[in-house]
């Protein structure tokens, strides 16, 4: 049994010729079915609105729902989890659980999106720039865009 289906790799015997990959295809071959993209977001005092839209790596809108892992940092890299002393709550669209609620290093949680791939949420925090860490299904880390929390 092939592990892939027909047409999806084509590749020449020993030619010398060089093969292009998109980063979708790549995406692909690396095992991300997804990609979080950063709709909008609405900086307030105290808080953030931020809307998320998850669709399949070749950017095609999904047509049910996503279940996520995700945290809150202040890091753009994700690779500290130090938020602390913040919250996340589902402002619009899908749903959210929280994962610690009484961890010191801020929140790691869980969302579900709409079948449109639509989620919603609130960070209420001190004023500051944030990101949410998207953990896609491969282990690899999505970056939001900033979210920013005036004073």
């Amino acid at each position: 049994m092939p592990l892939v289906g027909a047409g999806d790799v084509s590749v020449k015997a020993n030619t010398g010729s060089r093969v292009k990959v998109t980063d979708a295809e790549l995406a692909k071959l690396s095992g991300a079915p997804f990609k979080v993209t950063t709709a909008s977001t609405t900086p307030a005092s105290g808080s953030c609105a931020a809307q998320f839209v998850v669709k399949t790596a070749d950017g095609v809108a999904v047509n049910s729902p996503v279940a996520l892992i995700g945290y809150l940092t202040t890091s753009a890299t994700g690779l500290t989890h130090n938020a602390a002393n913040t919250s996340i709550a589902v402002l619009t669209n899908g749903a959210l659980s929280i994962l610690n609620p009484t961890a010191s290093i801020g929140p790691h949680f869980m969302v579900t999106t709409t079948a449109a791939g639509l989620i919603g949420l609130t960070v209420t925090a001190s004023a500051g720039t944030y990101y949410i860490a998207w953990v896609l299904p491969n282990g690899k880390l999505e970056m939001s865009s900033a979210i920013v929390v005036n004073a």
